[in-house]
């Protein structure tokens, strides 16, 4: 894959740290109003831990998939970053992606709940976690959703960067 200085820079700069920022930030304030006021959340059952490790996992790049792409459309259209030639610029992950944005935003989700939820979730079950505190709770999915929003946002963009018209 051969990016520009600009593509690198503009994904990066715009696709990795910008998101992964205010994913923290986001994430961290719902966490704290969900969970303020418990003492320690379980990891499994109704109101649990797994329970929201499964809706933020969905939701953060079925969301940011939503917002991006036409961001990133509208930044080509206006000049700002050129856009990709398709057969060579494209990691293959982003080039299978599909090219209708709903069906594109799904299967990011679909993707990061099967790939995230068993190492989240199997992890903390690994190391023998039934419960976190809400400080942990609120700090760890911070950490996790800055992870996982600077890891799909630049994805997200090579698609829309590779397909700038894109399908509806």
């Amino acid at each position: 894959m051969t990016l520009s200085e600009k593509h690198r820079a503009y994904l990066v700069r715009e696709q990795m740290i910008a998101p992964a920022l205010i994913n923290f930030a986001l994430n961290v304030a719902i966490a704290w109003l969900i969970f303020r006021g418990r003492g320690r959340v379980p990891l499994w059952g109704e109101g649990g831990v797994a329970q929201d490790t499964f809706a933020t996992l969905f939701l953060l790049p079925f969301l940011t998939c939503l917002i991006v792409t036409p961001l990133v459309r509208r930044a080509v259209a206006s000049g700002k970053i050129p856009p990709l030639d398709a057969a060579g610029a494209v990691p293959p992950l982003a080039s299978r992606l599909p090219r209708s944005l709903l069906a594109r935003s799904a299967a990011l989700g679909l993707g990061a709940v099967l790939v995230g939820a068993p190492l989240l979730l199997g992890g903390l079950a690994a190391a023998g976690v039934t419960a976190l505190g809400v400080s942990s709770l609120v700090l760890g999915k911070g950490v996790y959703t800055a992870l996982l929003a600077a890891l799909v946002g630049p994805l997200i963009a090579l698609r829309a960067l590779a397909d700038p018209r894109g399908v509806a």
